[in-house]
C-alpha cells in the first residue's frame, strides 16, 4: 500500500488546510511527526459514496457532480475501474440538467461496465438516469423506453422485503415516466404513472418526492389547458418545498406558478415568479431548468410589449442550448423570437424563426408545441397577405387542434380528477383501517391487564372485571360500526366513478347534451341519497329501492338500453316502514350487469323482487338472464382475473350485521336452469324506528 511521509510540521498544516478547504475529511490522518496512517482506498471510496448518496436523496445535483468527479479521480489514481465507473455514474447524475449529452456518454459506458459485472441493480439505476437524459434532449419516447427497462430490472431483482432505497428508486421512475408522457401530451398515461408514484411516495413517507410529483401533476393540468387546476397543484408544491427548505423544489414551483399566471393573463405575477425562478437557477448548474425559466420570462416580456428584452433573453437561451446541444430549447428560443417578430409586424423574420423552430421540433411528438408554431406561421403569412400559405398553415393548426388529442383532453382530465378523488378516498379508508387496528390492539392490551388483575384481586377485582367487560363490549360494537362504514365507503368511489364515466360519454357526444343533463340530474339525486345514508346503518326499504332505480337507470344509459329491468315489491307492510341496510343490493345488481354480460345477451333483463315469507322474514331476490357463472368462468379462462370485490363486500357486511344484531341473515347465489343467476337475501323483518 502506498504511503506518504510528512516529516515537517508545516507540511501537516498544509495538509489540514487542504482538507478543510476541499470539504473532505478523507485524507490520511497523521498520528505523529514523520509518520502517518493512510486511509485504505476502499474506505475512502465508501465514505465518498455515502456522502454522494445523501446528496442524491437531497436532489443536490451540484454536490453530486463534484463528489462524482472526486470518486472518478480516486479510481483513476488507484487504477480501480469499479470505483471510476461509480464516480462516472454519480458525475453523470449531476450533469443531467447541465450537460445531458456528456452525461449520456458517461452513462452508456457505465451500463456496459456494470452489465459485465452482473450488477443488475446498478444497471437499472443507469437506465433511469439515461431516461432523464434522453427526455432532456427531446428524445422523449426513447427516454420512456429506458425508464421501463429500469423498472423491469428492479421488478426482476426485487426481494420479498424490498429495501427502502429500491422502493424510492421505483417511485422516482414512475414519476419520471408520468412527467415524460406529459411532454408528448399523453395525459391518461401520465396520470396512471403519477398517481401510482404518489401512492408509493405516501407509503414511504417521502415528502421530497411528493413535492416533485405534485409539481408534475400541475404540469399535466397545465398542458391539458386546465390552468386553474394546475395553479392549485403548483401552489401546493411550493408550500411543500418551502416547508422542507428545499431550494430546487422551490425553483420548480416558481416556474410552474409563472406559467400558470401567464396563461391566466396576470402578467405582473407571472413576471414576479419567472424572475425569481431565473435568479435562483443562475446560481446553480441546472441549465435545462434555466432554459425553461428564461423562455418563460421571454414570453412574459413579449406579452408585455417589451420585445427587445424578450429577444435578448431568447438569444441567451439559444446560446446555452446550442452549446449543450439541447435542441428542444433551441427550438423554444426560435419560437419566442418568432412571436416577438410577429408582434413587431416583421412578418418575414417571424416566418423564418418559426420555420427554424419547426424544423427542429418536427417528429418529436410534441403536438402542442407544433400547433403553436403553425399558429404563428399562419398569422405571419396572413400579415404578408399571402393568403394561400396562411390558409395552408391555418388548416394544419386546425387539424392538430381538432385531433383526438384535443377532443379527448377534457374527458381525460375529468377522468384524472375523478380518479384522484377516488385515490384520496381509498387513502382515507386505509387510514381508518389503521385506526381500527390500533383500537383492536388497545382492546387486547386491556383484556391482558384484566386477566393479570383477576389473579391478584378478590371481589373488588371481580367487580372491576365485569365493569371493564361491559366497556369492551360497547367498544367492540363501535368497532363493528366503523367496519360497516368502511365497507360502504369502499363501494361508493367505485360506484361513483362508473356512473360519471357513463354520463361523460353523453356530454361529450354532439346532440346528446340534453340526455346527458337528464341523467346528470339523476346522478345528482343518487349522490345526495348516498351522502344522506353514509352515516346511518339502516334506511327505509323504499329509499334503498329508489336509490337502486337511479343506479339501474344510469347503467342503462351506459349500455345504451341494451338490457331492461324491473323492481317489484309484494310486502304486507309499507316499504317506508321497513328498515334495510343501505347500498347492500347495489353490488349484486352490479354483478348481474357486469359479470352476467346483460348488454350482450338477447333481451337482457335484471329483476328485483321483494316479498315477505311465512316466517315473518323479508326476502329479496336479484335475478338476471345473463351468461351465468359457468360460462363467465369459461370466457375468462387463461386470463388473469380477480375475485369480485362486490361479492366480497356483500359477504363481509352480512357477517358484520349478524355479529352486531345477533340475527341470522341468509345470502345465497344460485344458477338459473334457463340461464343466468339469482342472488337471494333473507332478513328478519326490522321495523323502521
Amino acid at each position: 500500500m502506498k504511503t506518504t511521509n510528512i516529516p515537517k510540521l508545516k507540511n501537516l498544516h498544509r495538509l489540514i488546510l487542504r482538507c478543510v478547504l476541499s470539504g473532505s475529511l478523507l485524507l490520511p490522518v497523521t498520528l505523529a511527526f514523520g509518520q502517518d496512517t493512510p486511509v485504505p482506498v476502499d474506505t475512502l471510496f465508501q465514505q465518498l459514496k455515502q456522502r454522494t448518496e445523501q446528496a442524491v436523496l437531497n436532489l443536490d445535483r451540484p454536490q453530486i457532480k463534484l463528489l462524482g468527479q472526486e470518486i472518478m479521480e480516486l479510481g483513476e489514481q488507484h487504477k480501480r475501474q469499479d470505483i471510476f465507473q461509480w464516480g462516472a455514474l454519480y458525475h453523470a447524475d449531476g450533469l443531467i440538467r447541465e450537460d445531458p449529452n456528456q452525461a449520456k456518454v458517461l452513462l452508456e459506458d457505465a451500463v456496459s461496465y456494470f452489465k459485465d459485472q452482473g450488477n443488475d441493480l446498478t444497471v437499472a439505476r443507469c437506465y433511469n438516469l439515461l431516461g432523464s437524459v434522453l427526455s432532456n434532449i427531446n428524445q422523449v419516447q426513447e427516454g420512456i423506453d429506458y425508464y421501463h427497462k429500469a423498472l423491469e430490472v428492479y421488478e426482476a431483482a426485487m426481494p420479498v422485503d424490498t429495501p427502502r432505497s429500491i422502493q424510492r428508486n421505483i417511485t422516482g421512475i414512475l414519476s419520471n415516466i408520468g412527467l415524460s408522457y406529459t411532454r408528448i401530451s399523453l395525459f391518461d398515461q401520465a396520470a396512471d404513472y403519477l398517481f401510482e408514484a404518489e401512492k408509493k411516495a405516501i407509503r414511504l413517507g417521502d415528502t421530497l418526492i411528493m413535492t416533485a410529483i405534485t409539481n408534475s401533476l400541475g404540469n399535466v393540468f397545465f398542458l391539458a389547458d386546465q390552468i386553474e387546476e394546475s395553479y392549485s397543484y403548483y401552489k401546493r408544491s411550493l408550500d411543500l418545498a418551502i416547508a422542507q427548505n428545499h431550494l430546487q423544489s422551490v425553483r420548480m414551483a416558481y416556474t410552474g406558478l409563472g406559467n400558470a399566471f401567464f396563461r391566466m393573463e396576470k402578467l405582473d405575477s407571472a413576471l414576479y415568479y419567472t424572475t425569481r425562478s431565473v435568479a435562483l437557477l443562475r446560481s446553480g448548474n441546472n441549465l435545462v431548468s434555466l432554459c425553461i425559466a428564461l423562455s418563460n420570462q421571454a414570453n412574459v416580456y413579449g406579452a408585455m410589449g417589451n420585445c427587445e428584452k424578450a429577444d435578448s433573453i431568447s438569444h441567451e437561451v439559444l446560446e446555452i442550448a446550442r452549446k449543450k446541444q439541447m435542441i428542444r430549447y433551441e427550438a423554444l428560443a426560435y419560437f419566442n423570437m418568432a412571436e416577438c417578430a410577429l408582434a413587431r409586424e416583421a412578418y418575414d423574420m417571424a416566418i423564418q424563426y418559426a420555420d427554424l423552430s419547426y424544423d427542429i421540433i418536427d417528429g418529436t411528438g410534441d403536438l402542442k408545441f407544433i400547433k403553436d408554431i403553425f399558429a404563428v406561421q399562419y398569422l405571419a403569412y396572413e400579415g404578408q397577405k399571402n393568403y394561400e400559405q396562411a390558409f395552408l398553415h391555418h388548416k394544419k393548426y386546425k387539424e392538430i387542434s381538432d385531433s383526438s388529442l384535443n377532443e379527448n383532453s377534457l374527458a381525460k382530465i375529468q377522468e384524472l380528477q375523478t380518479r384522484y378523488e377516488t385515490e384520496r378516498k381509498e387513502r382515507e379508508i386505509e387510514r381508518l383501517n389503521e385506526t381500527n387496528r390500533i383500537q383492536e390492539l388497545e382492546y387486547r392490551q386491556t383484556l391482558s391487564w384484566l386477566v393479570i388483575g383477576l389473579i391478584g384481586l378478590s371481589l373488588a377485582g371481580a367487580v372491576f372485571f365485569f365493569f371493564n367487560r361491559q366497556r369492551i363490549l360497547l367498544a367492540n360494537n363501535q368497532k363493528l360500526e366503523v367496519e360497516q362504514r368502511l365497507l360502504r365507503s369502499q363501494m361508493n368511489p367505485h360506484f361513483i366513478f362508473n356512473a360519471l364515466t357513463s354520463i361523460q360519454s353523453f356530454l361529450l357526444t354532439e346532440g346528446q347534451a340534453q340526455k346527458g343533463a337528464y341523467y346528470l340530474t339523476k346522478f345528482a339525486k343518487l349522490i345526495r341519497r348516498i351522502l344522506e345514508h353514509s352515516r346511518v346503518t339502516f334506511v327505509p326499504l323504499s329509499d334503498e329501492l329508489e336509490t337502486l332505480d337511479h343506479y339501474l337507470a344510469l347503467q342503462q344509459l351506459r349500455y345504451e338500453k341494451q338490457f331492461d329491468y324491473e323492481i317489484t315489491v309484494d310486502t304486507q307492510d309499507n316499504p317506508e316502514d321497513i328498515s334495510f341496510p343501505p347500498m347492500l343490493l347495489q353490488p349484486a345488481v352490479e354483478n348481474a350487469i357486469e359479470h352476467g354480460d346483460l348488454a350482450k345477451v338477447p333481451n337482457g333483463r335484471v329483476s328485483i323482487l321483494v316479498d315477505q315469507t311465512e316466517a315473518n322474514h323479508l326476502r329479496v331476490r336479484v335475478q338476471d338472464n345473463g351468461v351465468g357463472r359457468s360460462t363467465a368462468k369459461l370466457q375468462h379462462n387463461g386470463r388473469k382475473t380477480h375475485r369480485s370485490l362486490a361479492t366480497v363486500i356483500i359477504r363481509e357486511r352480512i357477517e358484520l350485521l349478524q355479529k352486531t344484531y345477533n340475527q341470522h341473515i341468509r345470502y345465497q347465489i344460485d344458477d338459473v336452469a334457463e340461464g343466468g343467476t339469482v342472488v337471494t337475501y333473507d332478513f328478519p323483518l326490522k321495523p323502521q324506528s
